[in-house]
């Protein structure tokens, strides 16, 4: 096998572009980038694809005896894939994309709610620091977000995926697609948890955030994660939903979303943190939603419009329908008839 970069550069220019990806040039070349943002991509990747390496074990056993890569591509718009080439699979996320999780990032730190929630110290001054920590978790939920969709075996060939406001296809979806969406983003919960809370990134992102071994570790974390997660949606909570059109989206609706990573997170937490899932109150739940929502001032209310849909019958067939949909999924490294 050639080296991943070199497999990942070729891709790009010996196959043929599927329809509507003739904006992604190749690999980007992270040296033509300011030094700051080059130094914190390398490194990212570093950290990530190392992870992956000692993932590639388990996931054999599973089944799926994947070779991960995440590497960056050279596209003006804001995208991030998952493909498989030459026995390699791998996650490429474009600039654009991750500045503007970095925007997303640092709106979220200018915010007093959301100040409060994280616990950040009275005075501290390392904003740049702070907002690397938040931008860590976004591309932690979305590098394992396309894990997932590798695991799950949804990205065969080229997998169009919209985090650019959770893009739909205008009708051209699928409850089908919306349920590969919805597992892909459990696994991102379960494998963001484990990192953070298990692993050794939670207390890179926590030192980024101005603490020092604080008693609360674990509740910041989640609530970083769940904030995070939360605004990757948030560009579609005021959308208008209706029991025509919700069936024909590509991706669950903005709160369908929520509501299945909140579900995740209480599963891994009844597993792995007891504790925590007790501290996880629907009263916690509803300030981490609504400190996201502060953030972006003339959003108030938003959510509410969807969380009203699925308060009624046809909001709760969906739900219904969805889980008969996840129910007939085969499990990962195991092929549907």
């Amino acid at each position: 096998m050639q080296p991943p970069d070199v497999t990942f550069y070729r891709y790009f220019q010996t196959v043929p572009r599927p329809r509507g990806l003739d904006h992604i040039k190749g690999r980007q070349d992270l040296d033509v980038l300011p030094a700051d943002l080059r130094t914190f991509l390398a490194d990212t990747q570093k950290a990530f694809n190392h992870s992956f390496t000692l993932a590639e074990t388990p996931m054999a056993e599973l089944g799926r005896p994947l070779v991960p890569y995440l590497d960056y591509l050279d596209s003006p718009e804001e995208c991030a894939h998952a493909f498989e080439s030459e026995g390699y699979h791998f996650i490429g996320i474009s600039i654009p994309m991750i500045e503007r999780l970095r925007d997303s990032a640092e709106r979220l730190l200018r915010t007093e709610q959301v100040v409060a929630l994280l616990s950040i110290p009275a005075g501290y001054v390392n904003r740049h620091n702070a907002i690397g920590g938040i931008l860590t978790i976004k591309l932690l939920f979305i590098t394992a977000h396309e894990f997932g969709h590798h695991l799950w075996g949804h990205a065969s060939d080229f997998r169009p995926e919209g985090w650019n406001g959770v893009e739909d296809t205008g009708g051209n979806g699928a409850l089908e697609q919306q349920a590969e969406e919805n597992v892909a983003d459990s696994y991102a919960v379960y494998l963001a948890l484990g990192s953070l809370i298990d692993g050794p990134q939670g207390r890179q992102v926590l030192e980024m955030l101005g603490h020092h071994s604080p008693p609360d570790a674990d509740a910041v974390l989640l609530s970083a994660l769940l904030l995070s997660a939360f605004s990757f949606f948030s560009a579609k909570s005021g959308h208008s939903l209706d029991a025509k059109t919700v069936y024909g989206l590509s991706h669950p609706p903005a709160f369908a979303r929520v509501n299945g990573i909140v579900q995740t997170t209480r599963v891994w937490c009844q597993q792995s943190r007891p504790q925590l899932n007790e501290w996880l109150t629907q009263e916690r739940l509803e300030a981490i939603m609504s400190a996201e929502e502060s953030s972006r001032p003339g959003s108030e209310g938003l959510w509410a419009r969807q969380i009203e849909f699925f308060g009624s019958a046809d909001g709760a067939e969906y739900f219904k329908r969805l889980g008969e949909q996840l129910s007939r999924m085969p499990p990962p490294g195991i092929k549907a008839n």
